[in-house]
């Protein structure tokens, strides 16, 4: 938390690279040259993320998502150590996502400060989406429960606007409903669905209480027989595209989504699918069932996250929650040990030949930060967090 508040909300983002104009050329026609031109950049980023960057002279920005998310943490600290201080850094850092919302066309919404593209096309610098709005507006819940302001509350419902009239539908012939990633495109993806059902759930408004139900029998009819979702419900079944981090946004969906009906057999199957595929034995997240690499930090935390809220659902029987503890501790040993340097960041991804530092609130301070707090929260309700006599220091 300390280093996140030295670096600021303003760094690099992965995905920064993508709005660049020469990165954007390499797209624009097919050539050697342009593809030749792409895969050196993305091979020396590989080794010098921060260096290319500034090669670049791309900016750093502040990403909504990451910020969002910080407010996240510091309200789990506050019910961790009562320190009034955290209520005052989340309250600033949600201010500031009021005083810079994305385009929305109607109700509230934020996405990302730069162009970037995506399998359904370019998406537009500043351009509300919906797994950034449903976080922010996560974040503004989150604030409301730990002080009872109605503003907060009120920005959320802003959010659900946004969610429910501006993005675009696409019905199933049973009756659900898949929003679109944004509103200028019509796609299917599974982990937005989700997290937008659980936040519009949590919200609760009654008149959202019909598409929550089309929304979850979406996600739940998305799933595969082994358990697991592709990125997309119109992507061809292919389990290489099946990783960690989007598997991780369903489950931690899906957990807020429990009581409702058909959605218990999909959590535990899909949960089953992620302890049994996307874990080295040393507790590694795994990004994809067949490969170990890249170990992403992202991955990490939105597993911290799953895991702190599965050993203790009351949804799930014993031996599944003792397989989430199990897994659990693994994860935070391997991500002290492995993942945090001493000054307090956390690296961005690792690959077979480089370890990539990039200091980014979004990928992966911000979420690590979070899922620690998650871990330490229920950790403190169990009575079972680690001693830090069984963490050692960072390889």
């Amino acid at each position: 938390m300390q280093f996140a508040k030295g670096i600021g909300i303003e760094t690099y983002d992965p995905y920064d690279t993508k709005g660049c104009p020469l990165v954007i050329w390499t797209y624009a026609r097919q050539s050697l040259l342009r593809k030749s031109v792409r895969v050196a950049l993305y091979g020396a980023e590989l080794f010098a993320p921060i260096f290319v960057r500034r090669l670049l002279r791309l900016p750093k920005s502040v990403v909504p998502g990451a910020v969002a998310r910080m407010a996240q943490a510091h309200l789990l600290v506050y019910r961790l150590d009562g320190d009034d201080r955290n209520i005052t850094s989340a309250e600033k850092l949600l201010r500031w996502l009021l005083d810079h919302p994305g385009a929305a066309p109607k109700g509230a919404g934020w996405g990302l400060p730069f162009d970037w593209q995506t399998p359904f096309g370019t998406v537009p610098m500043g351009t509300a989406v919906a797994h950034t709005t449903q976080g922010c507006g996560q974040a503004f819940l989150d604030y409301h429960e730990a002080t009872g302001q109605s503003w907060a509350k009120g920005v959320a419902e802003e959010c659900c606007d946004f969610l429910t009239l501006a993005l675009n539908q696409t019905v199933g012939e049973d009756g659900s409903i898949a929003l679109s990633y944004t509103p200028l495109d019509s796609s299917q993806v599974v982990n937005t669905n989700a997290e937008s059902a659980a936040f519009l759930a949590r919200c609760g408004r009654p008149a959202d209480a019909h598409t929550v139900e089309k929304i979850v029998r979406f996600v739940v009819n998305s799933q595969s027989a082994d358990g697991s979702w592709e990125y997309s419900a119109d992507s061809p079944r292919d389990l290489s595209t099946v990783d960690h981090y989007h598997t991780g946004m369903v489950l931690d969906a899906l957990l807020q989504l429990a009581p409702f009906a058909g959605t218990l057999d999909a959590l535990r199957r899909g949960l089953d699918f992620h302890l049994t595929h996307h874990f080295g034995d040393d507790g590694a997240p795994k990004m994809r069932p067949c490969s170990l690499y890249p170990i992403d930090g992202y991955s990490a935390g939105e597993s911290l996250m799953v895991l702190s809220q599965a050993c203790c659902s009351p949804f799930l029987d014993v031996s599944q929650r003792d397989r989430a503890r199990a897994a659990l501790n693994l994860l935070v040993c391997y991500v002290i040990r492995h993942m945090a340097y001493p000054d307090g960041g956390f690296i961005y991804r690792k690959s077979k030949w480089a370890t990539m530092r990039l200091d980014s609130l979004r990928w992966a301070q911000a979420i690590l930060c979070h899922g620690l707090a998650a871990y330490c929260l229920q950790g403190t309700a169990e009575g079972e967090r680690l001693e830090s006599s069984q963490l050692v220091e960072r390889d």
